[in-house]
């Protein structure tokens, strides 16, 4: 999975920030901010990969088991897709 799009990451006081770039903010023209985990977890969908990888390196960074970070992803990645963001 990776995100569709092109986008800027900037820490804007203290925010972590995604903001769409170029044509982009066509299809979404929405500011998006992450707290330290969706910051993460934005990374590693910018470089594209795959539902277990993601999962995997979530349980591996935050310490916690696959049920709970498997529910925080899919929680994030509704989060994005009701911001507009697509995937490829």
């Amino acid at each position: 999975m990776k995100i569709k799009g092109k986008y800027v990451l900037r820490e804007i006081g203290g925010e972590n920030i995604a903001v769409p770039v170029s044509d982009t903010v066509l299809t979404s023209n929405v500011i998006i901010i992450l707290n330290e985990t969706a910051k993460f977890l934005w990374t590693l969908l910018e470089a594209g990969c795959t539902d277990d990888e993601l999962l995997k390196a979530m349980c591996e960074e935050y310490d916690t088991d696959e049920k709970t970070a498997s529910e925080d992803i899919r929680e994030f990645i509704d989060y994005l897709k009701n911001s507009k963001v697509e995937f490829e």
